[in-house]
């Protein structure tokens, strides 16, 4: 037994105040998916295979690079070097189809919207479909199918823990998915790195993907924006009512004045000029800068006192920018931050639909576990 799993084996888990002292005696994979599995394929046998992976013609990058990554990672379990052919050739009683080949006719999975990342995984016969979204959809199909239907995983950017099975057999489960979330972002070291990241398909956007594999959700701008949008080096002598007025009456470059229609047509052109300059961005944020303070002009004030909430008088400003925004760049997100004085939201303002708030949690007791209350535990109890 290796170190590794003699540790593991010893271990005692504590979770939310119970002890676990279960010893882990075999792997399990608990990245299985759920579903019904289909149809029993075997895709090598003793080391040698029948199977050959089927890509379009004119394949995408990103399509070929899923071919490469799979045929690469079955190699690794295998010993065997799947072929990879173009679909203009015969078709075969056996293939992995990846993306949009000829082969899809009687596929119904084909027809479904997979939007940008989503992926179907489907099994028509001895054959396997790997299909895929807009960008990274073959790629996230791939992985999808060696981490949760194969048992693969790839915890660290320098290590692989992939199973060998010269004779693999396994019976796929047919699913299509969607991600809900289109920014994960786990926020740890190893996560910003772009092969993790592709092939555990996150997409922070320190992660560095290559545009042609599908790349990472890409900031424009990240949070606490307004001195780049509308910079105080530039307008602050000439025109102090482009920002805060302080309740001490005195206007401050800390944060902008966000009623102020000048301030709007600013920060307006500056979001439109710097994704023009980032042709690859998906978000900009347009967000306070860091340190809290709120304008209470009587515009601002008579905005926020209305709702309820200084979130008010910020997105006044953020929507009328996402509206230009959504006219040039359609597919662009706009974000800002419920953060400090913009937590709490407003009565009745919403955001647009182009819009997307960035929940700040700073209220959390960080000494304190992320675990829920026990149901009936009193006030104040650690749970």
């Amino acid at each position: 037994m290796s170190l590794h799993l003699r540790w593991m084996a010893c271990c005692v888990l504590f979770v939310a105040g119970h002890t676990y002292a279960e010893p882990w005696t075999e792997w399990r994979n608990a990245l299985a998916p759920a579903g019904e599995p289909g149809p029993k394929l075997t895709l090598s046998k003793n080391g040698a295979t029948a199977y050959v992976v089927v890509i379009p013609e004119k394949a995408s990058t990103q399509e070929r690079k899923a071919a490469e990554d799979l045929v690469f990672w079955l190699k690794e379990m295998t010993g065997v070097q799947f072929p990879v052919v173009p679909d203009a050739t015969p078709a075969r009683d056996k293939e992995i189809s990846i993306g949009a080949t000829n082969r899809l006719a009687n596929v119904p999975e084909a027809r479904q919207d997979l939007k940008d990342e989503g992926y179907a995984i489907a099994v028509k016969g001895k054959r396997l479909f790997l299909l895929g979204g807009r960008v990274r959809g073959p790629i996230n199909a791939v992985y999808a199918l060696l981490e949760e239907d194969l048992g693969c995983r790839w915890y660290s950017a320098a290590s692989a823990t992939i199973p060998k099975r010269p004779t693999l057999c396994f019976r796929p489960v047919p699913r299509v998915f969607v991600p809900i979330l289109a920014l994960r972002d786990p926020f740890y070291h190893v996560a910003f790195d772009g092969t993790w990241s592709l092939r555990n398909r996150t997409n922070a956007p320190s992660a560095g993907i290559p545009e042609e594999w599908g790349g990472n959700v890409n900031y424009a701008l990240f949070v606490h924006t307004f001195n780049t949008l509308v910079p105080p080096d530039t307008y602050f002598k000439d025109h102090p009512e482009y920002f805060m007025l302080g309740a001490d009456g005195q206007r401050s470059a800390q944060q902008l004045c966000t009623t102020n229609p000048e301030v709007i047509r600013i920060a307006t052109e500056s979001t439109l000029r710097i994704l023009k300059e980032n042709p690859n961005a998906e978000i900009i944020s347009v967000s306070k800068n860091d340190g809290g303070g709120a304008c209470v002009c009587p515009a601002c004030k008579a905005l926020d006192d209305a709702e309820g909430s200084n979130a008010a008088s910020l997105l006044f400003l953020v929507n009328q920018v996402a509206e230009a925004v959504e006219q040039e760049y359609p597919r662009v997100i706009v974000d800002t931050l419920a953060y400090l004085e913009t937590v709490k939201p407003p009565k009745t303002m919403r955001p647009r639909k182009n819009v997307a708030i960035r929940l700040c949690t700073d209220n959390c007791m960080w000494s304190r576990p992320f675990t829920p209350a026990r149901v009936g535990a009193r006030s104040g109890a650690s749970s």
